[in-house]
């Protein structure tokens, strides 16, 4: 049976069935900052705020980690789609070792969080409460990069609901640890917890890879052929990867910083709105996930009208997402505010920040869809130079301007990402439509 389904229905409907589990995965990781968000938020609007801006060099760290390690997805998936099995195995161990030697590195360099902070203009009770918050996260540093391959290898073989049952239990954990923690500790103990079950989360992944008949033969205890090609193959696709990312998520971390700029409770209103983004893009991202799976199937199958067509069937499933959730931010502003905060000030201010939000949803999601598509075609130099004018010449000067040169505040922030995003969208979607119609090499 062939893997690549050849009529527009069954495309979809195998993009949908594989996207379903991963956008609950994806839902569950972020689950995680939910959990804590809600539960610091009702403590107090400090400990929300020491939490909020010790979340940048989290999501940049894990966006900029998936991002290096796209190539797992894409490389896995090509090899699935030209039948070179055992090539899966020798991916997914020369990407686990780079997973190590990469969370050393940044491990080293998050741990003077506090110092950082204060370098990028924080007041010294941020900084400090902020700055235990990065150091809690930094336990779990390397468990982040080796579960994103694990998960990797894991979906791109088809098999998201193990990731999914992984997420969930993890999320029981996490749940147990934060009412032990976050009473002595506050925003440190929320990010210790998360620490302590990411560890756990990844050794059960490793587990079943490796307790699984199906998936060890996949090359994993062979030789690996081609170490130099594949290594120099997963760098090609995941650095540039990496750096699109971590030039969207830094220009996120950028607007924290701008709030932080705006005082405690704009910190706290910000986090809350964007952590609302965060899970809608999240989910969003398993349809990325599942579009960039199938474009690279079709490609590793020489089927470029396949991989053309599963890129935007992922677009369009996107579009009908987004929409759908953006108008139930603007109906339950308020609502869904309260949710997060006791504070009727922070609760004020998060319901107008959710409505802006809700603009962002879209943009968000159809850039993110296309990226996945553009990788699946092995393309990311171009979507990475797209992604430095987005979110750098676009979004970052034009939401420092609306907050602070109109006075906007948080609201302006948000519309400088809605801006950001939509050029992005743009961008990606005239450089699909270029890529998915060249003849295949």
């Amino acid at each position: 049976m062939s893997l690549i389904p050849e009529t527009t229905w069954a495309r979809a409907g195998a993009i949908f069935r594989l996207a379903v589990p991963v956008m609950l995965t994806r839902l569950g990781i972020l689950m995680f900052a939910t959990i804590d968000t809600l539960m610091l938020g009702r403590m107090s609007a400090d400990e929300l705020a020491y939490f909020a801006i010790s979340v940048p060099p989290q999501v940049t760290v894990i966006t900029v980690s998936y991002g290096l390690f796209s190539g797992t997805l894409v490389l896995i998936a090509q090899a699935r789609g030209a039948g070179r099995l055992e090539e899966i195995g020798h991916v997914f161990k020369i990407a686990s070792v780079m997973a190590v030697i990469v969370s050393v590195f940044v491990a080293w360099v998050l741990l003077p969080g506090e110092s950082i902070l204060k370098l990028l203009g924080q007041s010294p009770e941020i900084s400090a409460g902020g700055g235990r918050a990065v150091e809690a996260f930094v336990i779990g540093m390397p468990a982040v990069l080796l579960a994103a391959v694990a998960s990797t290898l894991l979906e791109a073989l088809s098999r998201p609901r193990v990731v999914l049952a992984t997420v969930l239990g993890g999320l029981v954990l996490k749940l147990g640890l934060n009412w032990w923690l976050l009473e002595a500790h506050g925003a440190a103990g929320a990010n210790l917890a998360t620490s302590i079950v990411r560890w756990v989360m990844y050794l059960a992944l490793l587990a079943y890879i490796l307790a699984t008949p199906e998936i060890s033969r996949l090359g994993l205890y062979t030789r690996i052929a081609r170490k130099r090609q594949l290594s120099v193959d997963l760098l090609k696709l995941g650095l540039p990867s990496a750096v699109s990312q971590g030039l969207e998520s830094s220009a996120f971390g950028a607007m924290a910083v701008f709030a932080g700029w705006l005082g405690a409770q704009a910190l706290a209103s910000y986090q809350i709105s964007l952590n609302l983004v965060a899970m809608a893009f999240m989910m969003a991202m398993g349809l990325s996930t599942a579009t960039s799976v199938h474009v690279g199937m079709a490609y590793g199958a020489r089927l470029r009208a396949a991989a053309e067509s599963a890129g935007w069937l992922g677009t369009w499933m996107v579009v009908v997402y987004t929409v759908a959730m953006g108008i139930g931010f603007v109906l339950f502003d308020r609502e869904i505010a309260g949710f997060y905060a006791n504070d009727p000030a922070l609760v004020s201010a998060a319901a107008v920040a959710i409505v802006v939000a809700a603009f962002i949803l879209l943009p968000d999601g159809i850039q993110g869809v296309l990226m996945g598509a553009l990788r699946g075609f092995g393309d990311v130099n171009w979507p990475s130079a797209m992604h430095l004018v987005s979110f750098w010449v676009v979004t970052v000067p034009l939401a420092h301007y609306l907050a602070f040169g109109r006075h906007w505040g948080t609201d302006g922030l948000l519309w400088g990402l809605v801006a950001g995003l939509s050029c992005a969208s743009l961008l990606l979607g005239a450089r699909f439509f270029l890529v998915s119609r060249r003849p295949m090499p």
